[in-house]
C-alpha cells in the first residue's frame, strides 16, 4: 500500500487575477499610508524609501534628475503643522534631511534652473478654519550635496 502525503496549496477564488509585474520606464515614487515607496523597471521591483508612516502628502515631489525626493511630514510639535524634508533616493543609507522650513500647505518644489534648491510658500497656524493663514511668501533654500541647507 502506497501512502501519499498532502501538499500545501493556495487556491484563489473570485474575480481577482494573480499578480503579474508590468514593465515601467523610469522611476515611480508614490505615497501609501504615510510611507514613501519607489518602483523601477517593473511593478514587482519596489522598495521602501520612508516607513515612518508620518508623511502628510501635502508636498511629494521628485527632482528632475529623479535623485531627490521633497516631502512634508507631520510635526511632533503641536504649534507646527508640518515640516519640509528631502531624501537622496540613490544613497545606500536612506536618511531624510529636515531642511528647516515648516508649515508648507500648498506649494513647495525644486527651484527651476538650480541644481539643488527648493522654493516653498508657508502659512501660519490659526485656531479657526481652515486652521492656517497664508503668509503669501516664497522661501528659497539652497541645499548642499548631502541635502542639508547651506
Amino acid at each position: 500500500m502506497d501512502t501519499t502525503f498532502s501538499q500545501p496549496e493556495i487556491v484563489m477564488i473570485g474575480i481577482q487575477t494573480p499578480f503579474s509585474p508590468i514593465e515601467i520606464t523610469g522611476k515611480i515614487v508614490y505615497l501609501s499610508s504615510g510611507n514613501a515607496w519607489e518602483m523601477e523597471k517593473d511593478t514587482a521591483n519596489r522598495r521602501p524609501l520612508i516607513t515612518s508612516g508620518d508623511l502628510d502628502g501635502r508636498i511629494f515631489k521628485l527632482s528632475e534628475n529623479q535623485r531627490w525626493l521633497l516631502f512634508t511630514k507631520k510635526s511632533t510639535d503641536a504649534n507646527i503643522i508640518n515640516e519640509l524634508w528631502v531624501l537622496d533616493t540613490q544613497s545606500e543609507e536612506l536618511n531624510p534631511v529636515y531642511i528647516k522650513i515648516d508649515n508648507v500647505i500648498h506649494f513647495a518644489d525644486w527651484a527651476p534652473g538650480l541644481s539643488l534648491a527648493v522654493i516653498a510658500s508657508t502659512v501660519e497656524p490659526r485656531p479657526t478654519a481652515p486652521g492656517w493663514q497664508a503668509n503669501n511668501n516664497l522661501v528659497l533654500t539652497t541645499l548642499g550635496a548631502d541635502g542639508k541647507p547651506l
